[in-house]
């Protein structure tokens, strides 16, 4: 189950749920896979991805290049959206580092090169000038390229920074009630 870590409200996602996606008339999949033109239709209608990034995305997830893709590639791209429709990415890439770092890897290098890194960086949301920060970050061997290793310490790191972040939030939040509780109704516009 690749998306059993969400908490709370958010009901996890299991591969029956997406079976039942992946039966929809939209996909229509033919002996077991799709194709990229339902590929490219069904992303159209559940993204605001352009032509261009669901094109790229069928590829990267069309591991044996035959032009189709199966339940898991299917099931990890689903898995995917909702990590970023629920902005908990990070998450969702530590806990699944190799698919992750397989994704990313479009060459089959066994390493993730900057070219690469920009290519595919809008599957999690990530920006321009985040990934010369994150090869300089974590490039410890030095080739300009983070292997699985390297990759790993980066999706740990991003882990801990979104975990500080949201304890920060957690005791700005808890300062701002205590300060609201003593500040009459009308002058809480002063603390805007």
């Amino acid at each position: 189950m690749c998306y059993s870590f969400l908490t709370n409200a958010e009901e996890p996602t299991k591969q029956e749920d997406t079976k039942s996606v992946w039966h929809m008339p939209i996909l229509k999949p033919n002996r077991g896979s799709v194709k990229n033109i339902q590929f490219y239709h069904f992303m159209k209608h559940v993204t605001t991805m352009g032509k261009k990034h669901i094109m790229l995305t069928f590829d990267m997830l069309d591991w044996d290049a035959d032009g189709e893709i199966g339940f898991e590639e299917f099931y990890l791209m689903v898995c995917i959206l909702l990590s970023s429709e629920h902005d908990v990415e990070e998450t969702f890439i530590c806990h699944h580092v190799l698919p992750v770092f397989e994704l990313l890897d479009m060459d089959g290098s066994k390493t993730i090169n900057l070219k690469e890194f920009k290519a595919s960086g809008f599957l999690f949301n990530l920006k321009g000038s985040d990934f010369k920060k994150i090869l300089n970050l974590f490039d410890i061997t030095g080739d300009e390229c983070l292997n699985l290793s390297e990759f790993q310490k980066f999706t740990m790191m991003c882990m801990d920074a979104k975990k500080e972040f949201k304890r920060k939030r957690g005791r700005l939040q808890r300062l701002m009630d205590v300060c609201t509780h003593f500040v009459k109704e009308d002058e809480l516009h002063l603390l805007d």
